[in-house]
């Protein structure tokens, strides 16, 4: 493992950690990268696949961000529930804390959608009603009307959701 023999103090300590709350390998290396203040480009000299450096790459990223937000319905909406829940366990483990997935938990349950397809709205009815040509503005658009069925701001429904983005000013 190179970088590894540099840091031979810090392993140390790093064994000291809750490493069997670990699930994954991408979660193990995860608190390692966290542990040793790098990121996912320390795992490309170990030749592991791009897919596996990818993964630890979102699970140290994600986890930086839960330190400064907490979770929120867009951030599971986002991550999905299984990448939260292990965003939790290695975020718990880095910082000696008790991970709280029923928080998680609680709020996924409550998200009224999950995946984008079940939206029902489409980036051509966003189109239509704002009568305009495609382009960066529908993703924008789109992400706002994700928020606002997350948030409780207005229910899953077409006529509902436009009417709510002409009440917002954001058709």
């Amino acid at each position: 493992f190179p970088e590894l023999g540099e840091m031979t103090e810090s392993m140390e300590l790093f064994l000291e950690l809750p490493l069997d709350r670990c699930e994954t390998v991408e979660e193990w290396m995860a608190v390692i990268a966290l542990y040793c203040n790098q990121d996912q480009n320390m795992f490309s000299n170990w030749k592991l696949p791009s897919s596996q450096i990818k993964k630890i790459g979102l699970l140290v990223n994600e986890v930086k961000k839960r330190d400064k937000f907490p979770f929120t319905s867009y951030t599971i909406y986002l991550l999905g529930l299984e990448t939260a829940l292990s965003v939790e366990r290695v975020w718990s483990i880095f910082h000696h804390t008790v991970p709280d997935f029923e928080s998680i938990k609680a709020i996924d349950e409550n998200m009224p959608i999950h995946k984008g397809s079940v939206l029902d709205v489409t980036g051509n009815d966003l189109m239509k009603w704002a009568d305009k040509a495609g382009g960066p503005w529908i993703k924008d658009l789109m992400n706002d009307v994700v928020n606002g069925v997350l948030e409780h701001k207005v229910p899953n429904k077409k006529e509902l959701i436009k009417q709510w983005l002409i009440q917002e000013n954001k058709l």
